[in-house]
C-alpha cells in the first residue's frame, strides 16, 4: 500500500449573520489518506477435509491476510453447509480463531467439518463480508470440502469362547 499521507487545510465559511454581508469564519482541518482493508485467505484456493468418519469433527486453522490502513468493520460470517461445517466451538472466529471485529492484523479462524451423513462430495463456502473503510460488503470467501464416511466397525465372528485347548505355560498360541 502507499504510506499515509497527511492532508491539511482551512475550512473557510462567509455567511449573513443579519447585520451584514460577508462575515467569515474559519477552521483548520486535517485529514491522513489511507488505503481500504482487503483481506484474503492464504493461501488461496480450496481445502479438503479429505474422509472424515459420520461423529468425528476436525478442525483447520484458516489464515486470513489483512491489507491496508483501514480496519475492515461490520465483520460477518456465513457457511453455505452450516450442517457439516462450521466454528470450532460453535461461533465466530472459532475456538481458537483470533480474527474480531474489527480486523486490522492477520488473524485465524478456527473451522470444523462435521458430516452428518456417509456422503461424499460435501462443500461449502465460509464467506466474510466486511466494510473495507470505503464500501461495504466486501468479501473474502474459502470453499471447504470434504466425503462423510461411515465409521469402521469391527466384528469377531469366531464362535465364543475361543478354545486354545491345553497350552503349557511359557508358550504362545
Amino acid at each position: 500500500g502507499v504510506d499515509p499521507t497527511v492532508h491539511n487545510d482551512t475550512l473557510t465559511l462567509t455567511y449573513d449573520n443579519g447585520l451584514a454581508a460577508g462575515q467569515t469564519a474559519t477552521k483548520d482541518v486535517t485529514g491522513t489518506e489511507k488505503d481500504p482493508a482487503v483481506l484474503t485467505f492464504n493461501p488461496v484456493g480450496a481445502y479438503n477435509f479429505g474422509v472424515v468418519a459420520v461423529g468425528a469433527t476436525p478442525n483447520i486453522v484458516l489464515n486470513v491476510d489483512y491489507t491496508g490502513g483501514l480496519s475492515a468493520s461490520g465483520v460477518s460470517d456465513a457457511f453455505t453447509n452450516s450442517t457439516d461445517f462450521g466454528w470450532v466451538g460453535g461461533a465466530y472466529p472459532g475456538a481458537t480463531g483470533t480474527c474480531g471485529d474489527p480486523i486490522s492484523a492477520n488473524c485465524t479462524l478456527d473451522v470444523e467439518f462435521k458430516p452428518q451423513t456417509a456422503t461424499a462430495a460435501l462443500t461449502s463456502d465460509l464467506t466474510i463480508t466486511y466494510n473495507d473503510g470505503v464500501t461495504a460488503s466486501q468479501t473474502a470467501t474459502k470453499t471447504l470440502n470434504g466425503d462423510g464416511a461411515t465409521p469402521a466397525s469391527l466384528a469377531i465372528t469366531e464362535a465364543e469362547p475361543i478354545d486354545f485347548g491345553d497350552v503349557a505355560i511359557g508358550d504362545s498360541s
